[in-house]
């Protein structure tokens, strides 16, 4: 054991502490069987009542909605699940194989029925030049009819 006499050994010695803890944290934050990266976070956009088949790169072992009351998973087969939008808004799915790997991680937005409100409008004014977007849960409309009775009549469509 060393023991500090004076200034200079008191600095090498805090120098040495100094050197050992930084050595100890590298090895401490470098898990000895760290999880391997897949690459960026994959996004999808579903509507509400509509879904999406995925092809896995793996078979998986495991896979999980964060939130199963926006986005319900369903395992097709080990490596193709089908996610279907249950409710406006977001989560993540994920999917494992047999030795833990992360094979997918997805956020999933879900977003209203902007095919149907569509499909809706042009039925009800054929000439109305409206589009919709899902923000946040609300929906905006922007675009141009020819009457304020018309305008009125989207409004009521899309409530």
């Amino acid at each position: 054991m060393m023991v500090a006499t004076g200034k200079r050994s008191f600095v090498r010695l805090r120098a040495a502490l100094a050197a050992t803890l930084a050595s100890i944290c590298v090895m401490v934050a470098t898990p000895a069987f760290a999880q391997e990266e897949i690459g960026t976070e994959q996004t999808f956009n579903i509507e509400v009542s509509k879904g999406k088949l995925i092809k896995l790169s793996a078979p998986a072992s495991a896979v999980i909605a964060a939130d199963p009351t926006i986005a319900d998973v369903q395992v097709i087969s080990p490596t193709m699940v089908y996610i279907n939008g249950k409710a406006v808004g977001e989560t993540t799915v994920f999917a494992v194989d047999s030795a833990d790997k992360e094979i997918l991680r997805a956020v999933v937005s879900v977003t209203n029925n902007l095919s149907k409100l569509n499909k809706a409008v042009k039925t009800l004014v054929p000439d109305a030049n409206v589009t919709f977007q899902s923000i946040d849960g609300a929906l905006v409309m922007n675009g141009e009819v020819d009457s304020p009775l018309q305008a009125e009549d989207v409004r009521r469509l899309a409530a």
